[in-house]
């Protein structure tokens, strides 16, 4: 019924997508003030509340590896199709596993699809997941894409002298 049992060793991946950055807020130029509708009077910056820098998502691909013994084991059946997540609408089921070393019931779960018996087969997946990263940014970049989460944070900022 699971990929994995109670006791099984496992292997896998943490990958991370994006990373923060750190970079000097634009509005004030890092001062942290901005002046007021053009007079001397300055007030705190409103898009970096006074820090003089944002942190921005930036793309990236790094794998963490790790291994572990199966201590728990969740399943979790959908019965109604409205209420199943997309990923799992095939099978009904969510299975979900927690490793001894992480801390059974306050520690990481991690989803059967990102664990492997061997780490070949987990080094296999790795490979593809970050064929597949290269491959998306590579679209991203030649649809013309900038940094989507800085023209977020632009477009959401709040127009220096107070106007939104």
């Amino acid at each position: 019924m699971t990929k994995f049992n109670t006791g099984d060793w496992v292997y896998g991946y943490s990958i991370t997508k994006s990373r923060k950055k750190k970079i000097k807020c634009d509005l004030c130029d890092g001062t942290t003030k901005v002046c007021i509708n053009g007079t001397e009077d300055q007030a705190v910056c409103p898009r970096c509340n006074y820090r003089g820098f944002l942190y921005l998502d930036e793309p990236c691909c790094e794998a963490f590896p790790f291994s572990g013994i199966v201590g728990k084991i969740a399943i979790e059946y959908y019965g109604n199709e409205d209420f199943v997540p997309e990923d799992y609408r095939e099978r009904g089921t969510k299975v979900t596993y927690m490793l001894a070393g992480h801390g059974i019931g306050s520690g990481r779960v991690f989803d059967e699809r990102d664990l492997f018996a061997t780490k070949e087969a987990a080094d296999a997946n790795l490979k593809k997941t970050e064929g597949d990263w290269v491959a998306s940014q590579h679209h991203y970049i030649q649809q013309g894409g900038k940094n989507r989460s800085e023209e977020a944070n632009r477009a959401d900022a709040p127009k220096e002298g107070g106007e939104g």
